[in-house]
């Protein structure tokens, strides 16, 4: 679970936060964590989402440092993969 306080960001930023796990919680591909539940309370949006063992990318590679060629290749079709299918099916352009 994410917690971020509504407290603190601008309002523009708040706002962000919600448009994104708007669409987060309509995507459906096995490369983009799952959103199970958005909530805010006492000033907090809590972010309910699937478990990542390994954690996110950049943990992993501040963890391992330098990577394969093979290992990276792997992820960058994960991620391509990823924005392919925000682009073209929940219709989003990164900001």
């Amino acid at each position: 679970m994410k917690v971020v306080s509504l407290t603190k960001p601008k309002y523009k930023d708040i706002e962000c936060m919600r448009v994104q796990t708007r669409i987060l919680q309509k995507c459906n591909c096995p490369h983009i964590s799952k959103l199970y539940d958005v909530f805010e309370k006492d000033g907090m949006l809590n972010i309910v989402m699937e478990y990542a063992a390994f954690g996110d990318l950049w943990s992993l590679l501040s963890r391992q440092g330098v990577i394969s060629e093979k290992a990276a290749s792997a992820l960058a079709k994960q991620l391509l993969s990823a924005l392919d299918y925000l682009h073209t099916v929940q219709r989003v352009v990164h900001w």
